[in-house]
């Protein structure tokens, strides 16, 4: 059956622990350690049944009224420890280092098993921290985080807190303190109780999880948690009772009842009513009245005879203070005693005696019974409001009446009481204004008062006790940061006020007269930023990076120098605060980071040697890493550049310093993100590319990623700004260098990725292009407008030459190297019989006529597109620059006899200084005696300035997209031109055709005789739309389908790009800019043709394009015809006519631009490919025949690409496609030949 307990009872032989500290610190423990449990125990029971004993027959005069209102339920308490704290009592030196002891009420851990229980504890929130949806838990978190920062982290951890967390009844006090406090009014009555046991549960649970891992002895294991203390569930309770709701309801029952002060007592001493009460039997048999009368009858006897223990004459100061007291002391026992009497009149004539009670040690007894006092009034409403704590008057009357017995003066209860109150103001637990206002302020007087030595010497003992306590208000100021500078400010001017006061005190000065006011403030001062930092330390120490660690060290020491600040903006007893903690943080501050640096250095070195390194994230540092660091270093240095610190402190070049981790972030990202290239193409090709954003965003998330980390980078850049314009520079050209060499990277694996789509052995199966090779345009277009962002934000522009003082660099200094690569040719002669070509490129050096290369031959075109590169390597110390011009000639193979030479008279002149820009130029030659032939050549090298590789990024892109579009339209024209061909054949083999045609054509030369116009066409001819519906239908379901894609899938930006290129703007009819097109000097051409306001809304203009080259295809086809009289052997006799006719045209036009007349009339009459009139072409009847069929696929390709459906033109117009050069070119030759 549970026993009834009185107000925060304890059971019988569990003593509380702050009383028990006192005993240690009055010296009757020598051995805290080995003692704690036995002498502790005895102690503070001889405390209190003293105390019983003289409050049984109280002799000074007390009612009910005095005892101490009712308590309500508890309120949230904000974090200000325990009132008392056992590191003040617990003895110096180090941590327990013995093993764990057995008493008979508690276990005495050792220093081992103290260490794990803090570890585990840490683990244990740590891990339960997300809990806050688990009322117990949660509560569990709260006590033990307030546990943790109050106690755990005390600033005096590191050299007193194994001594006083050994005793394991101190833990469970002090956690059921804090467990009290978390719970507050989140709970009450039944509820709180229970919060309140489990979270106690939980705690021991810790302490015996520590106990069973630090304890290796199995025997000791065993004994120890076998205790009555360690107990599950139950050996915590009656340390904690003083905290359960129904503590409160027995104490206001306490108060309300005019209880005695027995009962009082027994609160303070923790006692259960049974133990109360048998006590209280004991009691009553010697404090009775007869031994109250007895005891001031021998303290008068004493007086009178100057025998009173410690109050005779050689225990004063002098004869004067001697007699004073006596006289003074008789009154007031002489009044005690009579008061007495009078409610005992029995006790006339009882003899003198001592106090069987008394005890030996009076003033050890009483400060016992003063703090377990203050113990119990600490859990009083005030004090968990975080007001400071006063006596109450049930305490009050007891202190008074053991001191009246024990004889302790009052100066001396006066003196004790401020050393209680200096204590908790070193603790944290209560404010220097509180501290002041209720006893220091007084004390502070009564040295004048003093007359005893024992109180003399006290009074300096705790004037000690206050130096020092004030003192480590200065430290907890810099350890424990408040929001409140104003309330800090005034407390630290109280504490000034009172060290100034005790420094001026003459028995301060003759005790300690070394002891000088500033220096201590100094020390105390560096003390608290040591303690600071070494706090700041800890917490930084779980951190495995180093970058991360220097940066929150940065940012932390600047929040604390700001504190610092704002507190102490004036300067203290002659001490500039800001002064002695900026040179601390900063000494401190400084060894870190030249660590930091030197520790990248050797990683350097290392890596530099060809050193694996283990841990590869450690010396690779992100943009936002970096930027992180140089802000917050930045700010820290700029924190103090006003403080009177050392020079070397406070002076630093953060932009060097930080200078070396950009250059080697920019060095490892330039390595990985070729790697992350190759990654993210590799993931959409598995994954299948998909547009980012449709239909606005075609291009898909790979350039989105790339273009994101670009502008991260320059974000960094940004707002990195440093100062140094020549090492930004330097830093920027590196940033844009790894941006070039990324989208080279990119374009080139997204142009393979294309090639492979365009197999030349899957293009002659004329099969469909895929969805994802539309993409990958999409994505080379897309990162082209993307780098003009780039050159926006960079401020670039494309327009002028780089600077000619930038350095540049070549791979090879003795050989100059070059790629030329053979685009493609337009226009060539016709040089085979038919009426085509088969063309390939040669390179010849100059003099000597060596053949250096010879490109792959181009079957039956006019209009051949290569897209071959070639490397040559050229020696700088040829004299004159010989060996540098080369002759390039364009050749028909033909498969018997010699090849025939389509033209010549291309020269590249190599040392021309353009070259020396390391760009690629467009080269485009005229060749004799017709044609033009396009090259693109570069020199290898590079130039170490920003614009040139935002150059290189803009051309790699560019050529790529050029490239891709390229193929399709090759591709596709070459699909078109094998199917009409195969069409032609098969109209040849069809006699009725052929029939029609002939009917057709002899009407035509009839009216031509006559002088009139024919107007004939295929219709005249009967050959109908059905007449051929069939043998083109596959041709125009296969471009039905590749178009229908491109116009659903390709970007609208490609419109804008087609007609922004110099190479596809005309033929697609841009509207070339007079104005813009004279002031433009190189680069982009966007602002020298008129962009269409519609671009989005029109269908891809890589379908127009498609049109024109299809169209231009059917021209060329044409105007091989009307070769009749020219045979093979006649055409090359013929090639020296015409090369003297172009040469004639060539002059003409020269003349005819000059201001002068020209002096020869241009030629105006049309020639056909092979150099013959067209106007005197003979066709013969295959070709006539081959006209008209062109002539009706013409329609029909023009329906397919107008695409009209119910009336509505989802294509191009009809306008549109008639508009083209090409095909009025076309239209004129038919016209000319028909």
């Amino acid at each position: 059956m549970q026993r009834n307990l009185v107000p925060g009872t304890r059971r019988r032989g569990i003593v509380p622990s702050a009383a028990r500290t006192v005993a240690r610190a009055a010296g009757n423990i020598r051995n805290p350690a080995r003692n704690a449990g036995s002498q502790a125990g005895n102690r503070e029971q001889d405390v209190y049944l003293a105390a019983l004993h003289c409050c049984v027959f109280p002799i000074l005069e007390f009612d009910a009224s005095s005892l101490p209102a009712a308590a309500p339920a508890p309120a949230p308490a904000p974090s200000k420890g325990h009132f008392y704290n056992p590191l003040e009592f617990a003895g110096v030196g180090g941590g327990n280092s013995q093993p764990t002891q057995i008493t008979a009420d508690t276990v005495v851990l050792s220093q081992k098993v103290v260490v794990l229980f803090k570890t585990k504890l840490i683990q244990k929130l740590d891990a339960l921290r997300m809990a806050g949806q688990v009322p117990r838990l949660s509560a569990f978190v709260a006590a033990g985080k307030r546990f943790k920062e109050l106690h755990l982290m005390n600033s005096q951890f590191d050299t007193k807190f194994y001594v006083s967390y050994t005793d394991v009844r101190n833990i469970i006090d002090l956690f059921g303190l804090e467990a009290n406090r978390a719970i507050g009014t989140t709970a009450v009555g039944e509820e709180h109780d229970q919060l309140l046991f489990f979270v106690m549960d939980m705690a021991m649970g810790t302490i015996r999880e520590a106990i069973s891992d630090g304890e290796t002895s199995l025997d000791l294991k065993s004994r120890v948690l076998a205790h009555p203390i360690l107990k599950p569930n139950e050996g915590f309770k009656p340390h904690v009772i003083r905290y359960t709701q129904s503590t409160r309801e027995l104490r206001s029952e306490l108060a309300s009842t005019g209880s005695n002060l027995p009962q009082w007592v027994g609160l303070v001493f923790g006692k259960t009513r049974e133990e109360l009460q048998t006590d209280l039997q004991a009691a009553r048999q010697t404090g009775t009245d007869r031994a109250a009368v007895a005891m001031l009858k021998r303290m008068k006897m004493q007086i009178e005879q100057d025998q009173m223990p410690g109050y005779t004459r050689y225990d004063f100061l002098d004869e004067t203070h001697y007699a004073n007291w006596r006289t003074k002391e008789l009154h007031k026992i002489s009044q005690l005693l009579e008061f007495t009497l009078r409610r005992a009149p029995k006790c006339r004539d009882v003899p003198p005696s001592d106090d069987p009670r008394l005890p030996r040690t009076p003033e050890a007894y009483y400060l016992i019974l003063l703090r377990a006092t203050f113990q119990q009034d600490s859990v009083s409403t005030a004090a968990e409001r975080g007001e400071a704590v006063k006596l109450s008057k049930a305490s009050k009357a007891i202190l008074k009446e053991c001191a009246l017995r024990w004889r302790i003066s009052d100066e001396y209860r006066q003196l004790a009481e401020m050393e209680i109150f200096a204590q908790s103001l070193r603790q944290g637990t209560t404010s220097i204004s509180n501290v002041w206002k209720l006893s220091l302020k007084e004390t502070m007087t009564i040295a004048t008062k003093l007359s005893r030595n024992a109180d003399l010497k006290k009074y300096v003992e705790v004037l000690k006790v206050v130096w020092d306590a004030l003192m480590s208000s200065f430290t907890m100021v810099l350890e424990k940061p408040s929001t409140s500078n104003t309330k800090v400010s005034d407390e630290l001017k109280i504490s000034l006020m009172a060290l100034e006061n005790i420094d001026q005190d003459p028995q301060w000065r003759n005790k300690y007269k070394g002891v000088v006011l500033q220096r201590q403030l100094e020390e105390s001062i560096v003390r608290g930023c040591d303690s600071r930092v070494n706090l700041i330390r800890s917490k930084l120490s779980s951190k495995s990076r180093h970058i991360e660690r220097v940066t929150l060290l940065a940012r932390a020491l600047s929040v604390e120098i700001n504190h610092v600040h704002l507190t102490f903006s004036e300067p203290i007893s002659g001490i500039n605060v800001m002064d002695i903690a900026g040179r601390t943080y900063m000494t401190y501050f400084k060894m870190q980071l030249q660590s930091f640096s030197e520790a990248a250095e050797q990683l350097d070195h290392r890596l530099a040697a060809g050193a694996v390194i283990e841990n590869e994230e450690e010396g690779v540092y992100s943009i936002a890493e970096i930027l992180e660091l140089h802000k917050h270093v930045t700010k820290l240095y700029e924190s103090v550049a006003d403080m009177p610190i050392p020079h070397e402190l406070k002076e630093f070049d953060a932009e060097k310093w930080v200078s070396p981790f950009v250059f080697r972030w920019l060095k490892n990202m330039g390595q990985k993100w070729g790697t992350w290239v190759e990654n993210a193409v590799a993931l959409e090709k598995k994954q299948g590319f998909a547009p980012f954003l449709p239909p606005d965003v075609m291009y898909s998330s790979s350039v989105v990623d790339l273009f994101t980390s670009f502008h991260a980078g320059l974000d960094f850049f940004d707002q990195v700004s440093f100062r140094d314009t020549q090492r930004h520079k330097d830093m920027m050209t590196n940033f844009v260098q790894m941006i070039k060499n990324s989208l080279a990277k990119y374009s080139e694996m997204m142009l393979e990725e294309f090639l492979e789509i365009m197999d030349p052995q899957r293009a002659k199966k004329m099969e469909d292009y895929s969805y994802e090779s539309c993409m990958k345009l999409n994505n080379v277009i897309g990162a082209c407008y993307k780098v003009q962002e780039l050159f926006d934000r960079l401020n670039i522009r494309m327009d002028g030459e780089i600077k000619e003082d930038a350095q540049r660099y070549e791979p090879d200094p003795n050989n100059a190297k070059f790629q030329i690569g053979i685009v493609r040719a337009a226009d060539l002669l016709a040089c085979d019989a038919g009426k085509t070509s088969d063309p390939y490129v040669t390179i010849f050096s100059q003099p000597g006529k060596k053949l250096l290369f010879k490109s792959r031959v181009i079957d039956r075109t006019l209009n051949p597109v290569w897209n071959q590169p070639v490397e040559f390597s050229l020696p700088n110390s040829t004299p004159d620059g010989r060996g540098w011009d080369l002759d390039l000639e364009v050749w028909d193979a033909d498969t018997f006899g010699g090849d025939d030479l389509c033209g010549d008279g291309a020269t590249i002149r190599l040392k021309d200084k353009k070259y020396l820009n390391y760009l690629a130029h467009e080269e485009r030659f005229q060749l004799n005696p017709q044609g033009t032939l396009y090259i693109r050549i570069t020199r290898d090298g590079w130039i170490d300035d920003s614009k040139f590789y935002v150059l290189k990024a803009r051309e790699a892109v560019y050529i790529a997209a050029d490239s891709m579009v390229q193929i399709y339209t090759d591709s596709i024209v070459g699909h078109v031109r094998t199917k009409i061909g195969e069409i032609l054949e098969k109209v040849t083999q069809s006699s009725s055709l052929v029939n029609r045609f002939n009917e057709f054509f002899s009407k035509i030369q009839l009216k031509k005789k006559e002088g009139q116009a024919h107007g004939a066409s295929a219709k005249d001819a009967q050959i109908t739309d059905t007449s051929i519906e069939d043998l083109i239908s596959p041709l125009l379901h296969y471009l039905d389908r590749q178009l229908g894609q491109f116009n659903e899938t390709l970007t609208p930006d490609l419109n804008r790009w087609l007609l922004e290129s110099d190479r596809y703007a005309r033929p697609l009819g841009r509207k070339r800019n007079a104005a813009a097109a004279r002031a433009a000097t190189g680069g982009s051409n966007s602002s020298v043709f008129d962009l269409p306001s519609d671009l989005s809304e029109k269908p891809s203009l890589l379908i127009k394009l498609i049109w024109i080259r299809t169209v231009g295809w059917i021209r060329e086809e044409i105007s091989t015809y009307g070769t009749i009289g020219n045979a093979k052997t006649e055409w090359k006799e013929e090639r020296k006519e015409i090369g003297r006719r172009n040469t004639l045209l060539k002059n003409a036009k020269k003349e005819a631009n000059s201001s002068a007349s020209p002096a020869t009339p241009l030629p105006t009459q049309p020639w056909n490919a092979r150099g013959v009139s067209l106007a005197k072409a003979q066709l013969t009847a295959q070709e006539k025949q081959n006209v008209m069929v062109l002539d009706i696929i013409i329609e029909y390709l023009k329906a397919l690409f107008c695409c009209e459906i119910d009336g509505e033109v989802t294509g191009f117009s009809v306008s549109e496609l008639e508009d083209a050069g090409e095909y009025k070119k076309l239209r004129q030759l038919i016209q000319l030949l028909m």
